[in-house]
């Protein structure tokens, strides 16, 4: 299979949608993301309070105290409470979103709310030698880039470590590995480029929602966004390829589970 081939744009996957259940147009679709991120927000604060209420109110809100006065790239040297914390925030937040726009297709498709998300079975996955040459990329893109970008900018940081001690790091890679990938494939290969897609076409989609992408890893240095916008317009390729958004999220969760296993062996960056 050449590179053409593998790029060529095929049609999404899963039965014709009806009229009532086609992707919402650009004012419809700024609309309903507007709506998932609040009703995200709102389910967030919901398992956040159950969460106080299992974990202990004054041990939360210690290390909530503990977490108001440090940098969000520097909890890797944060007490382990508020590290603990910090990810069980992230977990809710991954669960709220992602729920949110199941919300949403199940109320713009009913029964057929995977069509909205093109959230079906993939097709057409990467044979023979891009079975072998996506992971080598993947692996020499997150080596490069991450050790890389250190010798460039030593002060570079991002949020992403591994808590010790076992329940630490089953929280960290329940969260990175699945959570995170799960959350962010439904919304923007999901929601986002199926409407985009509709409206603008393949590549206009393609860059759009890379770039999006990138933009809701934004750090204070400006530089992890660079680093996110390869791999994100990679898996949005992966999900045009498939006609499939649980294709870019088996890619997605593949990689962060490459990414997780880097850190756990060399170290905390």
């Amino acid at each position: 299979m050449s590179i053409p081939e593998f790029f060529a744009e095929v049609p999404v996957a899963g039965p014709t949608a009806p009229d009532r259940i086609r992707p919402y147009g650009l004012f419809g679709l700024i609309l309903s993301t507007a709506g998932i991120l609040v009703l995200g927000a709102l389910i967030m604060a919901v398992l956040a309070v159950v969460w106080i209420a299992v974990a202990g109110l004054a041990e939360v809100e210690s290390a909530m105290g503990s977490l108001s006065g440090i940098d969000i790239n520097e909890l890797r040297v944060a007490p382990y409470r508020t590290q603990i914390v910090m990810y069980g925030v992230t977990a809710a937040s991954f669960i709220g979103f992602g729920l949110a726009v199941l919300a949403f297709a199940r109320l713009r498709g009913g029964a057929n709310w995977r069509i909205p998300l093109a959230w079906e079975a993939p097709s057409g996955w990467p044979t023979g030698k891009w079975l072998v040459l996506l992971p080598v990329f993947a692996l020499v893109y997150l080596l490069t880039a991450g050790f890389g970008i250190k010798l460039i900018f030593p002060d570079f940081r991002t949020w992403f470590f591994i808590p010790p001690g076992g329940w630490g790091m089953a929280l960290s890679f329940v969260t990175v590995v699945l959570l995170a990938p799960w959350a962010e494939e439904l919304l923007f290969r999901g929601w986002i480029y199926s409407s985009l897609r509709q409206s603008f076409g393949v590549w206009a989609g393609l860059i759009v929602v890379a770039l999006l992408f990138a933009l809701a890893h934004l750090d204070k240095t400006g530089l992890y966004p660079v680093l996110i916008f390869i791999p994100g317009l990679v898996l949005t390729l992966i999900r045009e390829k498939n006609g499939s958004s649980k294709a870019s999220f088996y890619a997605h969760a593949a990689y962060n589970c490459l990414a997780w296993l880097i850190v756990f062996f060399v170290g905390n960056p």
